[in-house]
């Protein structure tokens, strides 16, 4: 299976899925991630949100590996380069109070890397499970962040 093929899907999906619901698409990405080209004064956080509206950037596009796009960063136009396996999430601003939550990308592995030489851990013994959590004020029913709970024992 070519993983690449996969996470540039799954990209799209989100994005179009964020366009035709009329939310913002914004990306969590991993700015120590190999192949992140992004202004230098944003590569001092370990992740940043970038906003990837069509109003907030230009000439956006997608091929198997990266996503591109200019964007203006302090009145400077700046030509910015996204490896898709350094997107960590999806945030999601949710209406009226603009509320966020994160859409979990999900981390594949390294492709053609030698697999001899990774140290991998043992699949914990129930897979965690993504809940949403309310506010205090369960009659709103407002959802504030998902996440993932572990299973009382």
């Amino acid at each position: 299976m070519n993983f690449d093929r996969l996470i540039l899907a799954l990209v799209n999906a989100h994005y179009n899925w964020m366009l035709e619901e009329g939310i913002a698409p914004q990306i969590l990405v991993n700015t120590q991630h190999e192949g992140v080209i992004i202004p230098k004064h944003l590569k001092m956080n370990p992740t940043v949100i970038l906003r990837i509206t069509m109003a907030a950037t230009s000439n956006l596009s997608f091929n198997e590996t990266n996503m591109t796009f200019n964007a203006g960063f302090n009145g400077q136009l700046f030509a910015c380069t996204i490896p898709l396996r350094a997107i960590i999430g999806w945030p999601v601003d949710i209406p009226p109070n603009g509320d966020r939550a994160i859409l979990p990308c999900v981390n594949y592995p390294n492709v053609g890397a030698d697999v001899t030489s990774q140290q991998t851990a043992p699949p914990p013994a129930e897979p965690a499970k993504l809940h949403a959590v309310e506010t205090a004020d369960s009659t709103s029913g407002k959802v504030v962040s998902i996440g993932s709970r572990k299973k009382k024992t």
